[in-house]
């Protein structure tokens, strides 16, 4: 009876312990078990020991789930030598009672982590690809073979640019090829690093440690978080260290290189650099942010110009996630206006001016059509606007003209003040802080700054299209 029930303990240490340590730890353990007595035999003290300290409260909890109906709890004897040799071990015999009320507020269902956190929309078959991120794509799926000499990847860029897209893909395409045997755990580090604090708190950083001998791939989401956590980097760095001398396959994610993490111990980012493959992820171009917004279209069945798609993709220099945020906007507006089918350059222009000159690294406005496009508003001359005439007509003009060439362009206050007509650096201020004011303050001067905007952008987009036809 001892032995049938020993052997099936070891049936469910094996799903937690590895094979080199189940051979070295658990195989040399002799067992004999009367009533509630469990006398181990080991060949040292050393084995009895580590087995108390790693995996006794793993024996201790299989024999109280086996004997809850009788109400039995379990008492180990731990000898030297084997069961042979009784007589000479019983002087030396050990016997330990197992106290599993510290335990008792400790025990956590650690299978909380096995794939219910991955994002099944991910995979590899929507993800988007250009030159901008196809070495990504194409490391991804190479990590998915499980080549023993490529374990180790690092993916990194600024956000919304695919990276929680392409890790996601991986823990969905493994378990695709592997019929969910195998275990893949994908965590943000914002998550992880609240476990860490909790199991750090309630003493269970070793038993979620050796939880994670169980897990096969692990696939960590933004590890900049890590900076500015001392304590529990170190906790972090155990558990890298755990990771990479059993050989687990690692992605990890982030929004900088690992030359660039600020904030994170050294040893950290000594192990990152030399054991991982890092990889970028370079900003969108137009050509990618196209095909982004046509696939999204496609998605929701929204039906829109290419024209449009191509005007969005670009003048709008944003990432993926904004770029839908605005799809969502425009198809939104459609339908509350009753516009769905009458969509065209004009509506698009109209809603989306403030992202256009919010985001203008695409558009290289000149201050001289500023002046021009002012002047035509006002009915006034550029050389009225440039003069030092004080009539009221002009000062605003030119006061509008000057805060919104600061809000539109790079130039600096000296910069200013000679396309202005040599005006000093305390008048360039002073206008646009006036300007600002009256913008938050006035809502007839929002709306004629705002129509202001609109006419200077687009008159900059209407010269780019007669230059370059879109097809």
């Amino acid at each position: 009876m001892s032995n049938n029930l020993w052997k099936i303990c070891l049936f469910k240490l094996k799903k937690y312990i590895s094979k080199y340590e189940f051979n070295i730890w658990i195989l040399p353990l002799q067992v004999l078990i009367n009533n509630n007595i469990i006398n181990l035999y080991a060949p040292n003290k050393f084995i009895i020991n580590y087995v108390k300290d790693k995996y006794l409260y793993y024996i201790n909890n299989f024999f109280l789930k086996y004997w809850e109906n009788k109400n039995i709890k379990p008492v180990f004897n731990f000898l030297i030598g084997s069961k042979n040799n009784i007589i000479n071990n019983f002087l030396k015999s050990n016997y330990y009672y197992f106290n599993n009320n510290k335990y008792k507020n400790n025990l956590y269902n650690f299978k909380e982590f096995n794939h219910c956190n991955l994002f099944k929309k991910y995979n590899f078959n929507n993800f988007i690809c250009n030159n901008c991120n196809i070495l990504a794509y194409k490391s991804s799926i190479k990590i998915c073979n499980f080549f023993n000499n490529f374990k180790y990847l690092l993916i990194y860029s600024n956000t919304g640019l695919g990276k929680t897209h392409l890790l996601n893909s991986i823990g969905n395409r493994i378990n695709y090829l592997y019929n969910y045997k195998r275990n893949v755990l994908y965590i943000n580090m914002k998550i992880l690093l609240n476990k860490i604090k909790y199991f750090l708190y309630n003493d269970l950083i070793k038993d979620f440690i050796f939880y994670l001998k169980s897990i096969s791939i692990f696939l960590i989401d933004d590890i900049q978080f890590l900076y500015n956590y001392k304590y529990i980097q170190n906790e972090f760095l155990n558990i890298l260290n755990f990771l990479l001398n059993y050989n687990k396959f690692i992605v990890l994610t982030s929004r900088f290189n690992i030359n660039k993490l600020n904030g994170i111990n050294n040893k950290i980012i000594s192990k990152l650099y030399y054991n991982f493959f890092s990889i970028k992820i370079n900003n969108s171009n137009s050509n990618l942010r196209y095909k982004f917004l046509v696939n999204k279209c496609k998605n929701i069945s929204f039906n829109l110009d290419k024209k449009i798609l191509f005007f969005i993709s670009k003048y709008l220099n944003l990432n993926f996630n904004k770029l839908e945020n605005i799809l969502y906007i425009i198809y939104i507006n459609s339908i509350n206006l009753n516009y769905l089918y009458k969509i065209n350059i004009n509506f698009i222009k109209n809603m989306l001016y403030e992202f256009i000159y919010i985001n203008n690294s695409n558009i290289n406005i000149k201050i001289y059509n500023i002046q021009k496009i002012i002047c035509k508003y006002y009915n006034i001359t550029i050389n009225n606007l440039l003069s030092k005439y004080r009539y009221k007509s002009f000062v605003w003009a030119r006061q509008v003209s000057i805060a919104i060439s600061k809000k539109l362009t790079n130039y600096s206050l000296i910069k200013l003040g000679l396309y202005f007509g040599g005006l000093s650096n305390s008048y360039i201020l002073y206008s646009y802080n006036k300007i600002k004011r009256l913008y938050v303050n006035n809502y007839k001067v929002k709306l004629e700054i705002n129509k202001l905007i609109k006419l200077i952008i687009y008159n900059k987009n209407e010269i780019y299209n007669k230059k370059k036809k879109i097809n």
